[in-house]
């Protein structure tokens, strides 16, 4: 072969080679379809420090807006690509302060994939609420899902409205061993209202029990004991769509109920590296997505409460558990990028800075990231991720709410 044909073979051969190793240098910079996630430790990352904003809780995007949300549920807008602050409103679900168990924390907030209507500025936003992982006075948890139309006018400028309000209860399934309806979520250190009549030994779950149409055969076990998050796919797939999910923990994520779990319950570690251990364990429990209402009066349903149950459970499942302290995060493309730690109070694996990547499909963490000892650890508290055109964003509670962009290498 002449020197003038090898010359034009190595061009053909790099114009064809280079689009595609481009095209995949640009993929794997989008969290939400990297290869890595595959591997359970994701030790290549670095975190680029994106603008400080008003905030100190859950955060989402939508578009290049940024929500950041404090305690009570005040909310701040920010242009991702700026940073500058373009309104701050509080949200249709906020309340007066921070004080009670039933008052929004805004632990965590994100967007779903549909808006109420089709000339909404942004998708439906799906806020938890509540400040305590205990039950209220109905048997339904204080963490309850605000689903909210954010709006503008000139009048009013940015600001938000209920269209639901969705809440779980399971209490009709649950043994009332102390008469005191708050206390059966084992919360508060009170060794005397741990649920032992729930727990079955063999397998280290608290199985409901028979009642309000559920039937103890499914095996469904106790939704939370840990801090319970509702999350809905940004981007669904076609095993998220029209789903809502419900992740907390089996016992609450503190050092002190490491030492109380094992006294009363035998069990040997709180720490499991195998979702069928017995201690403790990520719970991700599915429903289908209740209607919205069909329009904006409340004789259409707008603004009312929804409740679910454990007969409406439709699955679950859980994960190993090696990280505590849940925070917040967000569910895009059949994948919950969730936030833990807090590392402004103490070190040590009970409040160690990370991520877990939780696959919905595949039912199981797909990928870790450990914060601690990184500019993401360091006396700062990881508080929510949120997705950015495909990169995972994180909220960080330290010297003021700063908002970092997660790069995987």
């Amino acid at each position: 072969m002449s020197q003038y044909k090898w010359m034009k073979l190595i061009i053909v051969c790099l114009t064809v080679i280079l689009p595609v190793c481009f095209m995949m240098s640009c993929k794997n910079s989008d969290i939400t379809n990297n290869e890595q996630q595959k591997d359970s430790e994701i030790t290549g990352f670095d975190a680029e420090f994106k603008f400080s904003a008003e905030g100190g809780q859950g955060n989402a995007v939508s578009g290049d807006t940024l929500f950041a949300c404090s305690n009570r549920g005040a909310c701040a807008m920010y242009d991702m690509n700026t940073g500058e602050k373009i309104a701050a409103f509080d949200l249709a679900s906020a309340t007066e302060d921070n004080s009670h168990a039933y008052s929004n924390h805004s632990n965590q907030v994100m967007f779903g994939a549909e808006k109420f209507k089709e000339d909404d500025p942004f998708p439906l936003m799906y806020v938890t609420t509540g400040n305590s992982g205990e039950h209220d006075s109905s048997g339904a948890y204080y963490a309850k899902c605000a689903i909210e139309r954010v709006l503008h006018s000139e009048e009013k400028g940015w600001y938000s409205e209920l269209v639901m309000l969705l809440e779980f209860n399971d209490m009709e399934n649950i043994p009332n061993q102390t008469g005191n309806v708050g206390k059966n979520m084992n919360v508060n250190k009170n060794m005397g209202d741990l649920l032992t009549n729930m727990y079955d030994s063999e397998t280290g779950k608290f199985l409901y029990v028979d009642g309000n149409g559920y039937e103890q055969t499914k095996g469904y076990q106790k939704v939370s004991w840990g801090w319970p998050a509702w999350f809905t796919d940004c981007e669904p797939t076609e095993v998220t769509a029209g789903k809502i999910y419900l992740k907390g923990a089996r016992f609450r994520t503190t050092e002190a109920y490491e030492a109380l779990n094992k006294e009363v319950y035998g069990i040997e570690s709180y720490w499991t590296t195998d979702a069928n251990q017995k201690g403790n364990a990520y719970i991700v429990t599915e429903f289908n997505m209740p209607p919205l209402p069909k329009g904006t009066s409340a004789s259409d349903g707008y603004g009312a409460t929804f409740t679910l149950y454990p007969k409406d459970i439709t699955d679950q499942f859980t994960t190993e558990y090696d990280i505590g302290f849940t925070q917040g995060g967000v569910l895009c493309k059949g994948v919950i990028y969730y936030s833990y730690g807090n590392e402004k109070n103490e070190s040590g694996r009970y409040r160690k800075n990370g991520i877990q990547i939780i696959d919905i499909a595949s039912k199981k963490i797909t990928g870790k990231l450990n914060l601690s000892g990184t500019v993401l650890g360091l006396g700062k508290e990881p508080e929510c991720c949120s997705i950015w055109k495909g990169e995972l964003m994180l909220g960080l509670n330290g010297d003021g709410y700063e908002v970092y962009n997660i790069i995987l290498k």
